[in-house]
């Protein structure tokens, strides 16, 4: 294995694990009622439309699944080849869940970074988050 497909796991487990974290406090408060489930009057956003801030919140949304099921493979493998397949299958997830959206995982990392240092970015997406939640039920 090289080391470009290497850095490229890594990245990908890294953008998960960054963009879960980034909205680890934004899901509390969501799923406290701190932030109105209402997105529909979302305007763009630091040049990101309405459609665009719902994608990557859906996307968020299944990659807090992935990240969920990894965690308790994580704790159940003890084998390293377990984990590492269990880590593969997690990042083809995210892979396929990107490619389903048709985003460009440079793009996801762009939005990730902008979110994490923009409070309207970041506030609008923390809305559409909960209100997709709110839906799922």
């Amino acid at each position: 294995m090289g080391l470009r497909v290497c850095h490229r796991r890594f990245r990908s487990t890294a953008v998960a694990v960054a963009f879960h974290a980034l909205f680890f406090a934004a899901s509390s408060l969501c799923a406290q009622g701190a932030v109105p489930p209402d997105s529909s009057a979302v305007e763009p956003i630091a040049g990101y439309m309405s459609a665009d801030i719902e994608t990557f919140a859906r996307i968020y949304i299944e990659i807090a699944e992935v990240r969920d099921v990894l965690q308790q493979d994580l704790a159940r493998f003890h084998d390293e080849a377990e984990r590492r397949a269990a880590r593969e299958r997690a990042d083809a997830r995210i892979r396929a869940f990107l490619e389903e959206h048709e985003v460009e995982e440079d793009a996801y990392e762009e939005f990730v970074r902008r979110a994490g240092l923009e409070q309207a970015l970041r506030e609008a997406f923390e809305q559409v988050v909960a209100r997709l939640r709110e839906e799922e039920g």
